[in-house]
C-alpha cells in the first residue's frame, strides 16, 4: 500500500452498505461525497466489493478526510484498510 499512497491512490475497504434503492445509487452517493473533497481527482465506488478507489493529491487531502467525507455525507460507514 505505501506505493499506492505515494501516487495518491487509496482503496477504502469495509464500506458498510445499508439498504438503498440500487447499487448504482449507492456508488453514486459515495463518489459524490468523495468528489466534494478538495484534492480528490477521481473516485469510484463498488457496492458489490464494498470498496472505493480514490485518486487524490496527498499534499491537499489525507486518507482520514476521505473516510470522514463518506461517513458524514452518506448513510454509509467507511474505514481505512
Amino acid at each position: 500500500m505505501p506505493f499506492l499512497e505515494a501516487l495518491g491512490i487509496l482503496v477504502l475497504a469495509g464500506l458498510a452498505w445499508l439498504w438503498y434503492d440500487s447499487l448504482k445509487a449507492r456508488e453514486a452517493a459515495v463518489r459524490a461525497a468523495l468528489m466534494k473533497v478538495a484534492g480528490v481527482q477521481d473516485a469510484r465506488a463498488d457496492a458489490k466489493a464494498k470498496s472505493a478507489w480514490v485518486k487524490y493529491d496527498p499534499a491537499k487531502v489525507k486518507p482520514e478526510q476521505l473516510v470522514e467525507a463518506i461517513n458524514k455525507n452518506t448513510s454509509f460507514k467507511a474505514r481505512l484498510p
